[in-house]
């Protein structure tokens, strides 16, 4: 079977511009054929044909989650930070299954309670305030439209994000010892990580755009200087 290499180039539109990012390469095996009727089209209409619509839906389609931990923890008072602010470089989604915190950020204080599920992104210190005895299902994640630049670590008005509530026992089956996680179970998990960080950053077009005006500069700069 012969093997193609083909290139995709991907473009992003900044100012009136397009400026070309780094090409991608995908081995394809054959060219792609839609065999089906027209007529089978008769009365349909596409919805995505608008120009501000065609560049949103490439700003939602490179923006990647990479799960990178599932954990479930039995918080005690060693929880509390003392007062100190501390910060992971991974986000955080947690899910309460028990018991209330609280975590304090920028003077503003959010009560963390049981059937709700925070997004905590990364690079952004927290003081943690232990109340009682509580029960979390969480997830660790990092994110990035191009490879490697996460665009929600150096998102200016990132804080503690309420995403939404959830059915608890849902959540709690996560915990089973047995439970086996497979491709399908880590598919969905994914699609619902995503449905989370939407809900929890309405303004996340935004937040993706000023990334990319800000990391293209830097991008083509490195190249430049690593051509000479």
């Amino acid at each position: 079977m012969l093997i193609r290499k083909s290139a995709i180039n991907l473009s992003y539109a900044k100012n009136g511009l397009t400026c070309n990012l780094p090409k991608i390469y995908m081995k394809s095996t054959r060219k792609q054929v839609d065999t089906t009727d027209s007529r089978a089209y008769e009365g349909s209409r596409s919805i995505i044909n608008h120009p501000q619509t065609e560049r949103d839906a490439q700003l939602a389609d490179h923006f990647r989650v990479h799960l990178t931990g599932i954990y479930f923890s039995q918080i005690g008072p060693e929880w509390d930070s003392g007062g100190k602010c501390q910060s992971d470089c991974l986000h955080h989604i947690n899910i309460g299954i028990s018991g209330r915190r609280q975590v304090m950020h920028e003077g503003k204080l959010y009560d963390l309670k049981p059937g709700q599920v925070w997004f905590l992104p990364g690079n952004t210190p927290v003081e943690r305030r232990f109340h009682e005895r509580c029960e979390v299902l969480f997830f660790k994640l990092s994110c990035d439209w191009l490879p490697g630049f996460d665009p929600l670590l150096d998102w200016p008005d990132r804080g503690p994000r309420l995403a939404q509530t959830c059915d608890v026992e849902e959540w709690r089956k996560w915990q089973t010892p047995d439970r086996e996680i497979g491709v399908v179970e880590l598919l969905q998990l994914r699609a619902q990580l995503l449905n989370w960080i939407a809900s929890a950053i309405p303004e996340l077009g935004a937040v993706i755009t000023k990334h990319l005006d800000t990391t293209i500069q830097f991008t083509e700069i490195g190249v430049e200087k690593s051509a000479i």
